[in-house]
């Protein structure tokens, strides 16, 4: 074959053992050896393990149940189309408020796929509840989500988030 080894499809794993002798031992790595890769640990998180982060996480994850459930009445009223243009408050029991409190804002955008979230304590109502509401703002072109663009001033386009992450990326607009 006059291609380089690695111009060869996965299908001709056998037949570049013909070829390529080196690529059925074990010792020596070659893009068709199937038992050189990547381990499991390469796709796994390095997590922190702190129970207490993980047990304050634990209950805040339970609010997206109820904050999903919230989204689809509202999508279902029409009061927004997709999960993005909401802006959602929270109301929890105290405890969970100050879980809640140890995260940063965005987790809690991420996780529920919200413009923008609150959580406030409950007081009336015995059992955690939601309000959704429209988002304010713009919608950002990149991600979406209804922001105040312009933040990031190489960027006045999108969001500073958005901004940030080109910065990062080292992206620059011409």
């Amino acid at each position: 074959m006059s291609c380089p080894p690695f111009c060869r499809s996965p299908v001709m794993r056998f037949g570049s053992i013909i070829l390529n002798p080196s690529a059925s031992r074990k010792d020596v790595p070659s893009a068709f050896n199937w038992r050189v890769g990547p381990s499991l640990a390469d796709f796994t998180p390095a997590v922190v393990r702190d129970d207490a982060a993980l047990a304050a996480f634990d209950s805040v994850l339970a609010l997206r149940e109820v904050v999903t459930k919230a989204l689809e009445d509202a999508r279902s009223a029409k009061k927004i189309n997709k999960s993005q243009e909401a802006r959602v408050v929270v109301y929890a029991q105290p405890e969970v408020c100050r879980a809640a409190g140890s995260f940063d804002a965005g987790v809690f955008e991420e996780l529920f796929i919200v413009s923008r979230r609150g959580v406030a304590e409950l007081r009336r109502r015995p059992e955690e509840h939601v309000e959704v509401l429209a988002a304010e703002g713009e919608k950002c072109p990149r991600c979406w989500s209804f922001r105040e663009l312009g933040g990031n001033a190489a960027h006045p386009a999108v969001c500073k988030r958005c901004g940030d992450a080109l910065d990062a990326l080292g992206f620059t607009e011409e």
